[in-house]
């Protein structure tokens, strides 16, 4: 009779390169489509705009905060994020509020929030840990 102790180890080895594999092609090609901005699709309703959040300042300063995405369909969705300057963010959604916070006391956090190339709404602050607040509908 043969055995079979190593088969089920060597089937598990086989799924998890596989797995790995497929997990990392789905990153790269995110990567690629995204232009390595992060994305945020709402639901990608009928009604929904494409906006782009560019954050600016002081090169390698923190950065957290909320991005709330409202759908066509009225569905609010809340975004947690944090970062490093510079960084762009891709947001589908019929109306977007961002509230980005500095965490550092020193430098400037700059936001734009624009639609196609035109700019929507952008503010700034200088004030240590202070935030910045922009909307659109």
């Amino acid at each position: 009779m043969e055995k079979q102790e190593g088969k089920p180890a060597k089937r598990w080895l086989k799924l998890s390169v596989v797995g790995a594999l497929v997990v990392g092609l789905y990153f790269t090609f995110e990567m690629i489509a995204t232009g390595g901005r992060k994305f945020f699709p709402s639901v990608g309703l009928v009604g929904d705009k494409t906006y782009t959040l560019r954050v600016t300042g002081e090169n390698g300063m923190k950065f957290c905060g909320t991005i709330s995405i409202t759908a066509a369909n009225g569905k609010v969705m809340e975004h947690d994020v944090d970062g490093v300057v510079p960084e762009t963010f891709g947001i589908m959604g019929s109306s977007v509020s961002v509230t980005l916070r500095k965490c550092e006391a020193d430098g400037t956090l700059r936001l734009v929030l624009a639609k196609s190339s035109e700019t929507k709404a952008e503010g700034f602050t200088t004030r240590p840990y202070s935030s910045v607040e922009l909307g659109v509908n």
